[in-house]
């Protein structure tokens, strides 16, 4: 699987163990009851500083010039893992956890959601045989998040394309289901960042 980041086997026993206190409550809100419940992939999380993106405002050909030159997305660890969780075998919740100063795992949410489904498919499509990239040794997917604005994306390295999970409803250039490259996608979420701004106003 080339869209799985390492968690500690440690951290994966202790997430599993708050996970579980945390579902009954959860589930109670919720109609029916799974037989099983499976933890799956872990993700390290990335996120973009908007500000920057927005104060760099740059054309696509000095953005393909600097892509091209080895500069890569501005964006940052955020410490944060999301982990997918399966009730019955189907992608129904997703959980978010973080280590602590003291070097121990806690969980800060759990979430059923279609977001867990939709990271699944998206997981297959990435790791379809029929994608260029299959049989690279050197392909590594992140998931890069943007919270505000409800925006998931896999930011695939080697090949640098960004493949959209999921964004705001409002948005018109980057929606479901489209692969860009690094340099296309900062122009398709400048340009939907500054209509969403012009609405706003």
């Amino acid at each position: 699987m080339i869209v799985k980041d390492t968690l500690p086997t440690d951290f994966k026993k202790t997430i599993k163990q708050q996970i579980g206190y945390m579902l009954p409550g959860l589930l109670h809100q919720h109609s029916g009851r799974p037989k099983s419940v499976e933890l799956r992939e872990s993700f390290l999380t990335w996120t973009l500083d908007l500000n920057t993106l927005l104060q760099q405002a740059l054309d696509l050909k000095t953005l393909r010039a600097r892509m091209s030159a080895g500069s890569f997305l501005p964006a940052q660890e955020t410490g944060v893992w999301h982990h997918q969780i399966l009730f019955d075998g189907e992608p129904r919740a997703w959980a978010e956890s973080e280590v602590l100063a003291s070097g121990k795992a806690r969980v800060r949410e759990v979430s059923i959601s279609p977001l867990a489904k939709k990271i699944d498919d998206a997981i297959e499509w990435v790791e379809s045989p029929a994608r260029e990239w299959a049989k690279s040794a050197s392909v590594h997917v992140r998931l890069l998040s943007l919270p505000s604005l409800l925006m998931h994306t896999f930011w695939l390295l080697e090949p640098r394309n960004v493949y959209v999970i999921g964004a705001l409803p409002k948005f018109v250039n980057l929606v479901e289901r489209q692969l860009f490259d690094e340099a296309a996608f900062i122009q398709a979420l400048y340009a939907d960042l500054l209509s969403r701004e012009k609405r706003n106003r």
